[in-house]
């Protein structure tokens, strides 16, 4: 695994930016080689280092739909609930790659038909 960023770079923001607009989570983002870890770009966000944070929440509302939902697609939530009826937990499910955080999951009861 390649060493994890730990400064603001704006050539990176824009990846993470784009990843976010496309739908990817953020936690999965971040597990990809050359990605910063999750805190440092939620901190970005927090210092709104060269308008991150407006940036971010654009994004946001690009790849979930609409603001403060998430959505996800029927995919996604048969995989979860597929896995919870093979006697899986929610958070044991959600750490699969791919899937969103199990804070992220209670959009599920909300997705698009």
């Amino acid at each position: 695994m390649t060493r994890r960023l730990t400064f603001y770079d704006p050539e990176i923001a824009e990846r993470v930016l784009a990843e976010v607009a496309r739908g990817r989570t953020l936690t999965d983002i971040c597990r990809d080689d050359g990605m910063p870890a999750y805190d440092t770009v939620r901190r970005w966000a927090a210092m709104d280092r060269r308008g991150f944070a407006a940036r971010f929440a654009h994004a946001r509302e690009i790849g979930h739909g609409r603001p403060g939902r998430n959505w996800y697609s029927r995919d996604i939530a048969d995989r979860i609930i597929d896995g919870i009826a093979a006697g899986r937990t929610l958070a044991g499910v959600c750490r699969d790659a791919g899937l969103p955080s199990r804070g992220n999951s209670g959009a599920l009861d909300q997705r698009r038909p």
